[in-house]
């Protein structure tokens, strides 16, 4: 049986989380809707289904003013991470113990994109980031940028942002940003624009 789109895009978001295991996207109740990763299915469920409430329990706890957009619990063996989205969907991701606390914040930006895009939801604040394949110099500093049928598209560091983003230009004039994440995963702030 092939994947459906909510798995693979669960399946992407596992790949680009360092120490995420397994991931299922629940509803308001907890019911599951679809998952992804290598974990018993019946624990996952059982395991998002319980999150889910907990994170409900705790938007009710602090009111609508500032509700709670995700929870992370370190237990002994494994780290749970419950990711609020759109329409009282939530996504629980089981991962590795003391890896709910790891880089992951445009992963998780980009993964509630592609759900809402998929699902009809709309966010109330879109990511502006993408992912975006990138080739990089013996020192990691990008150097071309994967441009569908263009192919590889030249670019020149203009600036390097902190430990992990650069301000690049590429060869048609396009500024952009340009972020590594963990595993070594590349977002960009603007996508690059076709040639007109």
């Amino acid at each position: 049986m092939d994947a459906s789109p909510f798995s693979a895009i669960l399946a992407s978001f596992l790949t680009r989380v360092p120490g995420a295991i397994a991931a299922a996207l629940v509803d308001a109740e907890g019911e599951t809707v679809d998952y992804s990763g290598k974990y018993d299915l019946f624990e996952l469920k059982v395991m998002a289904a319980h999150f889910r409430i907990l994170l409900g329990t705790a938007g009710a706890l602090v009111g609508e003013t500032a509700p709670p957009s995700e929870l992370v619990v370190r237990g002994d063996r494994k780290t749970v991470l419950v990711l609020l989205a759109p329409e009282g969907y939530a996504v629980v991701v089981v991962m590795r113990r003391r890896a709910g606390f790891t880089r992951r914040e445009l992963a998780s930006q980009t993964m509630m994109r592609e759900l809402s895009r998929e699902a009809g939801w709309s966010l109330p604040q879109p990511s502006p980031w993408e992912t975006v394949e990138v080739r990089a110099d013996r020192r990691g500093r990008p150097v071309a940028l994967e441009a569908g049928t263009e192919g590889l598209v030249g670019l020149e560091v203009l600036g390097k942002l902190g430990r992990y983003g650069y301000r690049v230009r590429s060869q048609e004039g396009h500024e952009f940003t340009l972020v590594r994440e963990p595993k070594n995963h590349w977002y960009a702030d603007t996508p690059l624009r076709p040639r007109t």
